[in-house]
């Protein structure tokens, strides 16, 4: 905010960009380092955490290290300009696991999804998997408009995945609970 009254814009690069001789540009320096610092911090606390509940046994410390010099890494690379591909991709392949899991819950298999009965599930059920993935395909059929189901991929990818899995469900010999 001081920057931005200083230089008269309110335009984040604009002001950066106007301050690059003197001690403004060392001003203007520690605001980005600290303002890049506090925010990615948090994504990389994050990120270990959940990638060590999936790996445990490697230890944090190191996924904290691979995991910030591979972001780092990345953002030296640009990645920043394949943002909008990639929440893309995520609007297309994050849909059909909520509707698979909300079909198999409310419709076959709610009683299961308890802390106390999580050690005796199977680790990979392979009906959720496809249903999932042919959902995603088909999601990105309609994305890359090869053709058109509801005119918004997201919702096609959940109709899809819901209905296959509630077909294959009942095709593998599973019953819908009453």
């Amino acid at each position: 905010a001081f920057l931005g009254a200083a230089s008269g814009q309110s335009d984040f690069a604009t002001i950066m960009l106007a301050f690059h001789k003197g001690v403004w540009a060392f001003f203007a320096m520690f605001v980005i380092v600290v303002a890049t610092w506090t925010t990615n911090d948090n994504n990389l606390y994050s990120g270990t955490l959940s990638i060590y509940a999936l790996m445990r046994a490697i230890p944090k410390w190191l996924l904290t290290l691979i995991g910030g010099a591979l972001g780092t890494i990345l953002a030296l690379a640009g990645i920043i300009g394949k943002f909008q591909t990639w929440l893309s991709i995520l609007g297309v392949t994050i849909p059909p696991i909520g509707a698979v899991m909300a079909v198999d819950f409310f419709l076959f298999q709610g009683s299961e999804y308890r802390y106390e009965k999580l050690g005796s599930l199977p680790g990979i059920r392979v009906v959720p998997i496809i249903s999932w993935a042919a959902g995603t395909a088909f999601g990105f059929l309609t994305y890359f408009k090869v053709f058109t189901f509801t005119t918004a991929s997201a919702l096609d990818t959940i109709i899809v995945a819901a209905v296959l899995h509630f077909v294959l469900m009942l095709v593998t010999g599973n019953k819908v609970k009453g």
